[in-house]
């Protein structure tokens, strides 16, 4: 069950949006202050809460305002709360909210409630009121996490009411959480693993008041460390956490998860969303260019932007489909991003240190491959252990713009001979050529470090540096001192590279034959 579309109708800044047509995986919404974005989430959430909004959001000089939902299958797959019996044609809810009253006055089923889009449901004999979706779990909808979702208290009692109620804010965490560590192994040991990926730590209960349980980080077995000692981000993160590990088929509406979280647990938690959303639908709001890059390019992904416009001194809002890479440019632009650090390029080579880039970008690639010079991006990840993780930034990024083939196989990465060395390559050939990439592209020498390619006259100073290869003095001072016979004998050091670096040498030009030279 997932929602197919949504139109407002004289709801706050909308006269009339149209159509939004969602994604069934990933829906972001983007925009300043006030353009909307709430308003769509709790619109969407209304059809499971009748508080989300309320007479008091019906668009200024309006009396009637309506919020259509769609789905993309009859809603008699869900359990209902009256047992109303419904028909195959019952997949739009239509909700209106009257001035008149202090609250909207019912649900109505397209096709059984009012003729006219604003006409009075009430006066309608055909109307047919909408008992609202469940709030308990599992036949409820949505999980919402919107953005006063933060707890005065939280419950510590452990009931079937509190471990399957859905509440608009964390104060259910404690006996939810409980409810996991305490279920079946397979539930509990995805909790602990995505815990101790996102949060860096094991989260349990355990009973230390008289109310009941308390989540905590366990110490020893007699101490422990509240959660809420921990900061908001802690339990931000926990309370996401828990409706994921458990979610399948609903729906998660979430306002700006970047909130309190730093950006490492940031992106493990958007890693774990975007896992998720192959059997969930997410509607997020975010004023984070992390969360854009990170989601936006998913294919399965649908960008909204939205904007206000004063017309008449009253607010107007409109929303757009983020599509083309121009669009997704300004998208990020917007929200802080500065994409020019990586640049148009024809191809990027990834290396493992910053010496073997400098030698590689300044002297190589000029003399033997000198068609790269201007096609061609040199990275430095400043050690094996940042590899992985620059690529898949660098990777989200160009899929996020282009959203095509035409750079997937545009980039190397070069790696020296190790152990350590060799399971990060593996690593990052099983990930990505599951995608389509090219396992040649993954690169492992045959020595072990960089400097072994340096000409033979700098034998005793490449000696030194291997026998203390944590010493990046020495590397630094080689380093310079080949530059400087590079500078002042070039036609010697040419001569003598071609002999000690030819491995290099030869892959370089294997790029410089893949890569189309304009």
């Amino acid at each position: 069950m997932w929602i197919s579309k949504l139109r407002l109708r004289n709801i706050r800044g909308f006269k009339d949006s149209n159509d939004i047509n969602f994604s069934k995986n990933i829906n972001i919404l983007i925009g300043p202050n006030n353009a909307g974005k709430s308003t769509i989430l709790k619109a969407i959430y209304l059809i499971q809460n009748n508080n989300s909004l309320s007479a008091e959001d019906i668009s200024l000089s309006e009396g009637v305002g309506k919020v259509e939902v769609s789905f993309e299958e009859p809603l008699d797959s869900l359990h209902m709360n009256s047992g109303l019996k419904l028909n195959q044609h019952n997949k739009i809810i239509e909700i209106f909210l009257k001035r008149a009253t202090p609250q909207m006055t019912g649900r109505y089923f397209k096709g059984m409630g009012a003729k006219s889009p604003f006409q009075d449901p009430d006066k309608n004999p055909n109307s047919t009121i909408f008992p609202g979706l469940p709030t308990l779990e599992p036949n409820h909808l949505i999980y919402p996490h919107l953005a006063k979702r933060k707890a005065a208290n939280f419950q510590e009692a452990i009931t079937s009411q509190t471990t399957r109620n859905i509440v608009d804010d964390y104060s259910l965490l404690y006996p939810k959480i409980d409810k996991l560590i305490t279920g079946l192994p397979a539930t509990r040991e995805k909790f602990f693993k995505i815990c101790e990926n996102i949060l860096q730590i094991p989260i349990s209960t355990a009973a230390i008041t008289q109310a009941g349980k308390v989540a905590v980080l366990p110490v020893t077995d007699n101490l422990y460390v509240s959660i809420t000692a921990m900061g908001e981000g802690v339990v931000s993160l926990l309370g996401l956490i828990v409706d994921l590990c458990v979610a399948k088929n609903h729906v998660f509406i979430i306002e700006e998860p970047e909130n309190d979280i730093h950006p490492t647990a940031l992106k493990a938690l958007l890693e774990l969303i975007e896992e998720k959303s192959e059997d969930n639908q997410f509607f997020i709001s975010t004023h984070s260019n992390i969360v854009l890059r990170y989601l936006g390019g998913n294919r399965n992904t649908v960008t909204h932007s939205l904007k206000m416009e004063l017309k008449n001194n009253m607010p107007s809002s409109s929303i757009k489909k983020v599509e083309t890479s121009e669009e997704r440019w300004e998208a990020l632009e917007v929200l802080g991003y500065e994409p020019i650090d990586f640049g148009f390029w024809n191809g990027w080579l990834f290396l493992e240190e910053s010496t073997a880039e400098e030698i590689i970008r300044d002297f190589l690639i000029p003399v033997f491959c000198p068609a790269l010079v201007t096609q061609i991006r040199t990275i430095a990840t400043q050690g094996v252990g940042k590899l992985k993780d620059r690529f898949d930034i660098f990777n989200k990024h160009f899929i996020f713009f282009h959203l095509e083939s035409r750079y997937k196989n545009k980039v190397w990465t070069i790696v020296d001979d190790g152990v350590d060395e060799k399971e990060i390559i593996n690593k990052m050939k099983d990930t990505y050529t599951k995608h389509g990439w090219n396992a040649e592209n993954f690169i492992q020498l045959t020595k072990h470090s960089f400097e072994e390619y340096y000409p033979i006259r700098f034998k005793n100073e490449i000696d030194a540096v291997l026998s203390d290869r944590g010493n990046n003095k020495l590397k630094i001072a080689l380093l310079r001192k080949v530059k400087e016979f590079i500078a002042n004998d070039r036609v010697t050091a040419i001569t003598e590279f071609e002999q000690s670096a030819k491995e290099v040498i030869d892959i370089l030009k294997v790029i410089e034959s893949k890569i189309s030279v304009v």
